[in-house]
């Protein structure tokens, strides 16, 4: 059932919108550097700055409009998130909303 919802919902996709999608930029060469340059890491400071690295490639969209879509994305997460934290600790959510 779900099989056949996407390939019926892919129908629906205009094909010039997909012929104009950006090259995709293979970085798994310089992710799999990364990943191992971590494991190896000798610091905990060390591992994070490499870490903030493989970030940079995982959040680098090929094009504005794409960034611009992964950018909000990922804000709507770290809000939806950030207020359900807020959420399970009662205490911290009384003060914001009393004060």
């Amino acid at each position: 059932m779900i099989r056949a919802l996407i390939i019926t919902s892919l129908g629906l996709v205009p094909l010039p919108a997909i012929a104009d999608c950006p090259e995709f930029t293979h970085q798994t060469p310089e992710i799999e550097a990364l990943i191992a340059a971590i494991q190896n890491a000798d610091t905990e400071y060390e591992a994070q700055q490499l870490n903030d690295q493989l970030w940079a490639l995982w959040t680098d969209a090929p094009d504005e409009t794409a960034q611009m879509l992964l950018n909000e994305g990922g804000k709507d997460y770290l809000e939806k998130y950030m207020w359900q934290a807020i959420d399970k600790r009662g205490g911290f959510k009384a003060m914001v909303f009393t004060a």
